[in-house]
C-alpha cells in the first residue's frame, strides 16, 4: 500500500480533494463531520498544522468559482 492509500485507509472512497491532499503529505482525520454550526467536509493534518476544508464542486461553465460559493458566514464558523 502506498503513502497516499495508508493516509487515506479509513473505509471512505477516496475524492480527488483527498487524495490531493495526502499526496500533500496531510494525514486525513476526519471527512463529513456534523457540529452544531453545520457540517466539515474535510479535517487534515501535517504535523502542527490543521486544516479545516469545505469542498465546493462547480461547473466553469456556470460562470464563477468554487471559492465565491463560500459565504461570509461559512468563513467565521
Amino acid at each position: 500500500m502506498t503513502g497516499t492509500k495508508k493516509r487515506l485507509a479509513r473505509g471512505a472512497s477516496p475524492s480527488p480533494q483527498t487524495v490531493g491532499l495526502a499526496e500533500k503529505g496531510y494525514q486525513i482525520i476526519a471527512r463529513n463531520v456534523r457540529t452544531p454550526y453545520g457540517e466539515i467536509d474535510i479535517i487534515a493534518q501535517q504535523a502542527d498544522v490543521t486544516i479545516f476544508v469545505e469542498v465546493k464542486n462547480t461547473d466553469l461553465k456556470q460562470g464563477f468559482l468554487s471559492r465565491e460559493k463560500i459565504t461570509p458566514a461559512k468563513q467565521n464558523i
